[in-house]
């Protein structure tokens, strides 16, 4: 039986070396001892531990000792181990790729403006700053819960939306709303956000959030980031819920919709203390999939924002974008909601896009709010 190479130590490089030599590609070797391909590279580049089972059908497919890979793993462990005792920055160092595998630690660092240097004062800022360490995995995972699909699409990147996600929370550590939150007060919170909205005077991103902070919620806008088309986001932290927004559309329609979409998660329960909720891009979902959760919150913003006592009258539908703009736009001023948003939720309904977009569309003053994070 094939014995490990002396002069090599972390048995992932030996099988690395002997897979070249036979010719045996990384995926068909993960799919023979039945891993995942990235879980092959990371043991293979000596990120990932080997485990008995995966020694020993090292051992049935490439002839190496089990007993003897698993020795090597031992005895690396403890070289490792030893020399992060007497290295604080190769210790440092294996901890950010840690961190790095749940988040995109290059984004955290450059969100909070750093210009550190050393690994040492890197792995500081993310601890201190935004709450991540060893439990990284286990904290954004429990920050996350109920948030995640699984999709292909560039827009639904895991990692960077979690990125984002620790990002809003840790900037929600820097507002403190002045009001104190009662669940019984969101519908009087919700029509006044309703109104705010529709009337889209200046300034309104800052009018919302001491709007809101009146009620107990906080409100901030931090900008997305790449592979994650992320709307809003729910959650609690400290008792107080807090709505993060990226407003990646400068548009009325789709804030009003975005934040009264996340103000229900709350009024309905969706969001609480152990459960918050992501407001992805609808578009980058697979066609079959619905969730119970987000179609609740749907109705629950369409019918804040246009309630159906007034919707059920709105003009008949006709087939011509120009006509239904025109008829749709005299009948929102007559009726004193925001023509934008009544088409916003006329698109969602019908799938109508095709209108003529003009400045009353734009956000009044929603760019000039967007928190950031300084080391």
């Amino acid at each position: 039986m094939k014995q490990p190479f002396s002069n090599i130590s972390d048995p992932g490089k030996l099988i690395k070396d002997e897979l070249k030599e036979r010719g045996i590609s990384q995926k068909e070797f993960a799919k023979a001892v039945g891993v995942g391909q990235s879980h092959l590279s990371d043991i293979l580049s000596g990120r990932r531990r080997i485990t008995l089972s995966f020694a020993i059908k090292t051992e049935e497919l490439l002839g190496f000792s089990s007993h003897s890979l698993m020795g090597l793993q031992t005895a690396n462990d403890i070289a490792n181990k030893e020399n992060s005792v007497s290295n604080p920055e190769l210790e440092a160092k294996l901890a950010i790729e840690e961190i790095d595998r749940v988040v995109s630690v290059k984004t955290l660092l450059k969100f909070a403006k750093s210009k550190l240097k050393t690994n040492t004062d890197k792995l500081n800022l993310l601890c201190n700053l935004y709450g991540l360490g060893k439990d990284a995995s286990e904290y954004v995972e429990k920050l996350s819960t109920g948030c995640y699909r699984k999709s292909a699409c560039t827009g639904m990147d895991k990692i960077m939306i979690s990125t984002w996600v620790i990002m809003a929370y840790a900037v929600s550590r820097t507002i403190t709303p002045a009001g104190k939150f009662e669940l019984d007060r969101m519908p009087e919170a919700c029509n006044h956000v309703a109104s705010a909205l529709h009337e889209n005077a200046p300034n309104i991103m800052f009018n919302l959030q001491r709007l809101l902070s009146d009620y107990g919620i906080g409100l901030l806008r931090v900008d997305k980031v790449e592979r994650a088309s992320i709307d809003g986001y729910s959650f609690f932290r400290a008792g107080i819920p807090y709505i993060a927004l990226t407003c990646r559309y400068d548009r009325i329609d789709n804030l009003a919709f975005t934040i009264m979409h996340e103000l229900g998660h709350i009024a309905l329960g969706h969001t609480n203390e152990s459960h918050s909720q992501l407001n992805l891009d609808i578009r980058s979902y697979d066609e079959e999939y619905e969730d119970k959760l987000e179609n609740e919150a749907n109705r629950f913003a369409s019918d804040i924002l246009i309630p159906m006592d007034l919707w059920q009258f709105a003009p008949t539908m006709v087939w011509n974008p120009i006509v239904i703009q025109s008829r749709y736009t005299k009948w929102a001023r007559s009726k004193r909601l925001n023509p934008w948003i009544v088409l916003g939720r006329l698109s969602y309904e019908t799938g109508i896009y095709k209108f003529c977009s003009d400045e009353s569309r734009k956000i009044n003053g929603g760019k000039e709010v967007c928190h950031e994070l300084k080391a």
